[in-house]
């Protein structure tokens, strides 16, 4: 017999209930399919960075240094997850 893996939540579910975006954004990565997965991460870990220096300069966007979101890193991951949207999740492949 089998185990089945639990199943994850659904983003859809989640944002039906409407938590509020600093519960949602530690959650995205682990909601993530497999295959984007990392990715996920090292998206949401760049735009929780990127929270954080606006955070420090009171959310002034002039003031807050706009070169961590000009990431190779983050590039790539954002073009994996675009990517695998178009893919996977665009009805018209279907």
């Amino acid at each position: 017999m089998s185990r089945r893996r639990p199943s994850k939540p659904s983003l859809q579910s989640i944002h039906r209930q409407r938590p509020p975006p600093s519960l949602i954004t530690p959650l995205i990565a682990e909601l993530a399919p497999d295959e984007v997965s990392a990715d996920t991460k090292v998206l949401r870990d760049g735009f929780v960075n990127f929270r954080d220096q606006l955070a420090e300069v009171d959310y002034d966007v002039a003031s807050a240094d706009l070169a961590a979101l000009a990431d190779a890193e983050l590039h790539a991951a954002s073009d994996a997850i675009i990517s695998y949207s178009a893919t996977v999740c665009d009805p018209a492949s279907d």
